[in-house]
């Protein structure tokens, strides 16, 4: 197995396409969005209950600062995307982040295989300057060094904008200047990642000098394989300026261009998944729905674990 689109060994069943991403200012008046995320726009009791399911699975991943007070680092309530990806045959995908304000500690994208292989996997992906430790219900434990992520300002952007609705269209157009590809099996082939234009996840932590930030992806479809946070950082709006960074949501080798430069690389995942005490690390649990209630707490991901996406 030597990058994730290799899953179609595994499984071959394809999945719906379908995602809804949100991006609303963060205004003092009222909560940022990355405090409010989407409501689901689908149809059919299936594929609402494979979303409760995910919400529940999710409930079941504890996450907490690796200090001595260890306070949780808790999910936001409902997935920033969703999406279904036939090419590579990732089922019932959802992203998700970590933190409910502020900057996100982490991101973690969940999917599932056919139904013969009912198994979950998920990638975590540090994005937060704290040391993290997150649970899973077998035992497993990802604990990724803390340590400052690097920010990297963005030359020649404009100030951050007075208003929130302002510094949106700045966001959506300051993003536009990049494009990403990554590179992988088969046989190290390249493949163009598609921007998907609204951010997924909106915030702000004027406190701690994120005075705007949103997320974005680039996907293959929809499925995220890389993940930029543009941020205003300063003392205050009026003397913060746009700064961004990258992180990988794939095992792929990854490439992040600004007006046509390389600004961002990443080589692929060590061993394909990665490891657990890497700032990505993906691994595989059975689906819960299909475990007798007395097992829950002690499958080890049988040999569904490891499988790339």
């Amino acid at each position: 197995m030597n990058q994730r689109f290799i899953i179609a060994i595994f499984i071959a069943a394809p999945a719906a396409l379908s995602f809804r991403a949100w991006g609303e200012p963060p205004d003092k008046a009222k909560a940022p969005a990355a405090n409010r995320p989407a409501a689901p726009d689908h149809d059919g009791e299936a594929e609402k209950q494979q979303i409760r399911l995910a919400q529940e699975h999710v409930k079941r991943l504890s996450m907490r600062v690796a200090d001595e007070a260890g306070d949780a680092v808790e999910a936001v309530e409902r997935p920033l995307l969703f999406y279904g990806d036939p090419a590579r045959v990732a089922n019932h995908g959802t992203l998700w982040a970590f933190g409910r304000s502020g900057r996100p500690a982490a991101f973690m994208e969940l999917w599932q295989g056919p139904p013969d292989r009912p198994f979950w996997y998920q990638s975590l992906i540090r994005t937060g300057n704290q040391e993290l430790r997150l649970q899973s219900p077998d035992g497993r434990r990802w604990q990724p060094p803390g340590g400052e992520i690097s920010r990297t300002k963005i030359d020649d952007a404009p100030p951050p904008a007075a208003s929130g609705s302002a510094r949106l269209r700045q966001l959506k157009s300051l993003v536009r200047r990049f494009t990403a590809h990554e590179v992988g099996d088969p046989d190290n082939s390249r493949f163009e990642l598609r921007l998907l234009v609204q951010p997924v996840h909106r915030y702000d932590d004027p406190p701690s000098g994120v005075q705007d930030g949103a997320a974005f992806v680039f996907a293959h479809g929809t499925n995220p394989e890389l993940i930029v946070l543009i941020e205003a950082l300063g003392a205050d709006t009026e003397r913060a300026a746009w700064h961004y960074s990258a992180f990988p949501s794939s095992s792929a080798q990854l490439h992040l261009h600004i007006d046509g430069r390389e600004a961002w690389t990443r080589p692929g995942a060590p061993n394909v998944v990665g490891r657990p005490n890497d700032d990505y690390w993906l691994f595989s649990l059975p689906v819960e729905s299909r475990l007798p209630r007395d097992e829950e707490n002690s499958s080890t991901g049988g040999e569904g674990t490891g499988a790339p996406k």
